[in-house]
């Protein structure tokens, strides 16, 4: 089934939609962007709407006009984003295919502009992947102004403090709090682009990453000086745009159609403390706004590192972040788009983050939100000083637009600190210094063109992946949106662009069949980044993780019980010397050559890898840096130590394999049982047209259960996505096959899926596993193979009583490792790719094979931390292992629990079963119990 085919089923499910006399845009709900020549007629289009979706079930809506362009929204309100990523796009190039238009493009509420404050340090999935990468630990300096003095903002108020200029403030809306005085507004001016009317306040709605964020973002723009918080430009009057509900979730159209309220009311200065993906529409409301002299502010973004869109247009003044000591802060992005940067850190704020909550709190927060009020203040503090008639005269003058005057002035007058970092643009705001430098002083800039918009994308790949020959075959503009989604959803987990590949896919890195075939065939090596292998793997992306200093390494590298542990650096190194020089050397190399038996690797490889350790060991022996061999061999060892991965292989595992160390004789006993094989065999691998999705096993006679994830890969919920009515199977050939080593075509072990009998209520969000929701599906199969008539394995006896209770208790997984997304490698946590790919290389055949692994329980249940049903193990876990096996080594090989994410070489969740029985989860169904 193709993608727009989806959409046609899910509309003929969809319920008749009411008379909606209000053109909202809710931050959920399936719509799409059309860009229209300004003459199109809306009926005609209409009616071929109707036609190609077979439903009326939909709306058209005016968006913004950008001559000669239109945009209009076309919005499905009785459907939610129920579809995966990259079948958005696909939907949306169907559509502009058909209807003849430039283009459609979707919304997606992408996360990738990340609030620092609201990452706080629980015990939660979502919060594990990003707090240590961006939020900045320690108490706020005690000056509430420090953000002022050192922008110098407190001095230029006394040349301009606004007063004159209007600004809008694009966010989440407002609330009541003691710090924004009435006169601050203009409310007559005012607008919710969400509901349709004119009221910008924020809801403050539960569940909201960040409720509450454009009341502190304007409280650091324009607060008045009677409070404790006073803002960049006093004097300016703010015109309140609600367009957003959480910085969050990054739509393009109401962003689009807010930027271009903002302009036809007369705004002076537009404020964005928001970012995501690029957008044509998105990009043709910056481009009006700034021909109609406006100038444009927006965050070059947090914990993403790659400047988002629409900072990133070259139109845009794009603000990076600083600490009070004028180094980066942390979270920030950076890049050659970057113009300038400003306090970022512990920025004093106003604060309300529910209706309850104290109207005079302020606080400590931090974000390129913050230097990006900063800095729009200080726009309009410079519009105030010059007068904006003169401004507009002298651009004129010069042919170029007030925003890029403005920019000139930023980088001209910028306080460049020693040691400055480029990437944060030419310094650090100096609102003194802009202010007093006459406007026929500020240094020539370019001049800017105002035709339709065009793509950014060749820039973007340049700084991002490096230089290299453009494809003038591959359509940038039309893809530019989805490789911008794709790019910064790798680069949300903190992976760099180069490690994009084709043949491993996270699931918000799947490009649509469109992409994947312009792709795949480009000249251009850096485009073919975002294609797809046939048989590459999709599952969750895992979190880099954090990797010890060199030494360490070795010291993991070695095999248990050769080091006293606590014993000091100095003392383990001496020791390691002693061991190597008593045939220590010896043991390692064979051990990694036994190792290697037991995968595709070839003679040469093996020689290569031993190689490898041996120069290792003669670097450590003799206290040598280490060489490009020597790196090889080290990373080879620490992939072939640790928590085993044991390859299935017959029906047996190999409890004398050197990496089980340990492990032997424990997986020797339950290997005595003479069920053992059978519940190797009741585990298989979800594939859908030959793509690894995940894992599932047997659980009842034509049961199998996986986790809620892998379903939304496999099948689409309607017309929700949390709580839906139905699951729609995709077309393609969706199966799960219990070989040892799918491979892709007709096979005795593939089963066809037929339906879903049960699942999670809750959406399962790709970037963010929430341990309080129920990540679980239970799928009916076909009796027999789709070749052989063979039947399904029997199901696995599922245990009834409590498991996984004790930290410490042996359990083992048993799934699929998909290739990972990314290897993260060397001292200072940096990727060196060339050993990265030789491990690739050497490895990498084996990835998406039946392995066995065995572990402990870590962490037990403990109330308001880790819920009930979740439990934390440390057996090695890949993407694609998503919805694995955790059998019990208390009760040998009973099923125990579901395995459904985690960080790469660290801890990893699995639901506890009898837990998910007693909520009710299994209900009415068969599923195979034993006490």
């Amino acid at each position: 089934m193709t993608a727009i085919n989806r959409l046609r089923t899910a509309l003929q499910s969809a319920p008749v939609l009411p008379a909606l006399p209000t053109p909202t845009l809710p931050p959920d709900e399936l719509r799409y962007s059309l860009e229209l020549q300004e003459q199109q007629d809306i009926a005609q289009l209409r009616s071929a709407l109707e036609a190609f979706l077979g439903s009326d079930r939909f709306i058209l809506q005016d968006l913004l006009s950008a001559p000669p362009v239109r945009f209009v929204a076309l919005r499905f309100p009785a459907l939610e984003r129920v579809f995966p990523q990259g079948d958005l796009f696909a939907i949306g190039y169907a559509l502009a295919d058909h209807l003849g238009i430039t283009s459609a493009e979707p919304d997606l509420g992408i996360d990738v502009y990340r609030d620092p404050d609201a990452l706080q340090p629980e015990l939660r999935a979502e919060t594990a992947f990003v707090t240590g990468l961006c939020r900045a630990e320690g108490e706020p300096p005690a000056d509430k102004q420090w953000a002022l003095k050192t922008t110098r903002l407190d001095s230029a108020r006394e040349l301009g403090d606004g007063r004159g200029s209007l600004v809008g403030h694009l966010d989440t809306g407002l609330t009541d709090h003691a710090e924004l005085d009435a006169d601050l507004f203009a409310l007559d001016l005012a607008a919710d682009i969400l509901d349709g009317d004119q009221d910008p306040t924020d809801p403050l709605s539960k569940g909201m990453a960040n409720p509450g964020h454009g009341t502190s973002t304007v409280s650091v723009l324009a607060s008045r000086t009677t409070g404790e918080i006073v803002g960049a430009a006093p004097g300016a009057k703010v015109v309140p745009i609600r367009c957003i509900e959480d910085v969050k979730v990054f739509n393009t159209a109401p962003v689009a159609k807010a930027i271009s309220y903002a302009t036809a009311a007369g705004c002076h200065v537009i404020s964005m403390s928001l970012g995501g993906i690029a957008g044509r529409a998105l990009h043709a409301a910056v481009k009006q706004a700034v021909h109609k002299d406006v100038i444009v502010v927006a965050a070059a973004g947090n914990c993403v590192g790659i400047v988002v869109w629409p900072a990133r247009y070259a139109e845009v003044i794009a603000v990076g972040g600083t600490n009070i000591l004028d180094k980066a802060w942390k979270g920030s992005s950076k890049g050659s788009r970057v113009t300038v940067s400003a306090p970022a850190e512990f920025v004093w704020r106003a604060e309300r983050t529910s209706l309850a909550a104290d109207k005079h709190l302020i606080s400590a927060g931090q974000g390129t939100s913050y230097a990006t009020a900063l800095v729009a203040g200080a726009a309009a503090c410079w519009l105030s000083a010059h007068g904006r008639e003169k401004v507009v005269a002298v651009a004129r003058q010069r042919g170029i637009t007030v925003c890029s005057l403005f920019g000139a002035a930023l980088r001209a007058t910028a306080r460049r600190p020693q040691g400055w970092d480029g990437d944060l643009g030419a310094g650090v705001l100096d609102a003194l210094a802009l202010l007093q430098l006459p406007l026929d002083a500020i240094p020539a800039a370019s001049a800017e063109t105002t035709a339709t918009p065009e793509s950014s994308l060749g820039d973007f790949l340049d700084e991002e992946i490096g230089l290299g020959q453009a494809d003038p075959a591959f359509d940038a503009e039309r893809y530019e949106t989805e490789i911008s989604a794709i790019a910064l959803s790798h680069a949300s987990f903190d992976q760099p662009l180069i490690a994009l590949t084709e043949a491993a896919k996270s699931i918000a890195t799947k490009p649509s069949v469109h992409l994947r075939n312009a792709a795949n065939i480009s000249s251009d090596l850096r485009v073919r980044r975002f294609g797809q292998t046939r048989s590459s793997s999709v599952s969750l992306p895992t979190a880099p993780p954090r990797v010890p200093e060199d030494f360490s390494r070795v010291r993991l590298a070695l095999p248990s019980g050769t080091l006293v542990e606590g014993t000091t650096s100095s003392a383990s190194l001496e020791a390691t010397r002693d061991f190597l020089a008593a045939g220590g050397e010896k043991i390692l190399i064979d051990r990694a050559r036994k190792i290697l038996s037991g995968t595709r690797a070839t003679h040469d490889q093996a020689n290569e890898i031993a190689q490898s350790i041996s120069a290792l060991l003669d670097e450590v022996k003799s206290n040598a840096p280490r060489s490009a061999l020597g790196k090889l061999g080290l990373e080879a060892l620490v992939a072939m130590t640790g928590r085993p991965a044991l390859r299935v292989i017959n029906g047996d595992v190999d409890h004398e394999d050197p990496r089980a160390e340990s492990w032997g004789g424990a997986i020797y006993n339950i290997k005595a049982g003479a069920s053992f094989k059978l519940r190797l065999d009741a585990v298989g691998r979800i594939d859908l047209d030959g793509e690894h999705q995940g894992t599932g096993f047997v659980v009842g006679q034509g049961l199998i259960l996986t986790n809620r994830h892998v379903l939304q890969q496999i099948a689409f919920p309607i017309p929700r996505r949390n709580k839906p009515d139905a699951w729609i199977l995709n077309d393609g050939d969706c199966v799960i096959d219990f070989a040892e080593d799918p491979s892709y075509g007709s096979a005795p072990s593939r089963f066809k899926i037929l339906e879903v009998l049960r699942a999670g209520d809750d959406f399962i969000d790709m970037n963010a596993i929430d341990l309080r929701k129920v990540d679980a599906a239970v799928l009916r199969i076909a009796e027999k193979s789709t070749a052989g008539d063979m039947a399904a394995p029997p199901p696995l006896d599922v245990s009834l009583s409590p498991s996984l209770t004790n930290p410490t208790e042996q359990i083992a997984i048993i799934g699929y490792p998909a290739q990972p997304n990314l290897i993260r490698i060397g001292t200072t946590n940096k990727v060196d790719y060339e050993v990265m790919d030789r491990l690739q290389a050497i490895f990498g055949a084996d990835y998406g094979s039946k392995y066995f692994s065995p572990g402990k329980v870590i962490v037990a249940p403990f109330p308001g931390v880790i819920p009930g049903i979740t439990r934390v193990h440390d057996a090695t876990t890949l993407g694609g292992c998503s919805g694995s096996l955790v059998a019990s080594f208390a009760k040998p090989m009973n099923a125990a629990a579901l395995h459904f994410g985690g960080a790469f070489r660290s801890g990893n969740y699995a639901h506890t079963l009898p837990e998910l029985k007693s909520l009710g989860f299994f209900d009415g169904l068969a599923i195979n119990w034993v006490p």
